[in-house]
């Protein structure tokens, strides 16, 4: 998966981001390319100095987390990992039930001692 590249202007003084309108948020709009923020920072000449904010211009790597899948595929996925956790669980339900048996001959053996 290749990274995207996005561009983002900050606010240091309230810590928020630009949006549409000139508006400040948590989120803020992100630019694809640098040329796009540099033209909308050409057009916005002035109307960032309300209160005598300090800007600074953000490059982010955006990494998607995961391939876009289909819901069968996440169902299925989750009908696999199900099962596998049902055949461990057999395993496990099985090698304890082993165990119980082994030890049940061995106070059996015990008690009674070894069959000639």
């Amino acid at each position: 998966m290749k990274a995207k590249r996005v561009f983002k202007i900050r606010n240091t003084r309230t810590g928020e981001y630009s949006g549409p309108g000139h508006r400040w948020s948590k989120q803020g709009k992100a630019w694809s390319n640098i040329g796009h923020l540099k033209n909308h920072l050409h057009y916005a000449n002035g109307k960032y100095d309300e209160g005598n904010c300090v800007l600074e211009v953000y490059e982010l790597a955006m990494v998607p987390v995961a391939e876009p899948q289909t819901l069968d595929s996440v169902l299925a996925e989750l009908e696999q990992a199900k099962q596998e956790q049902e055949r461990l669980y057999q395993e496990r339900r099985a090698e304890y039930q082993r165990q119980q048996e082994l030890r049940q001959l061995a106070d059996l053996k015990r008690k009674y001692g070894e069959a000639s």
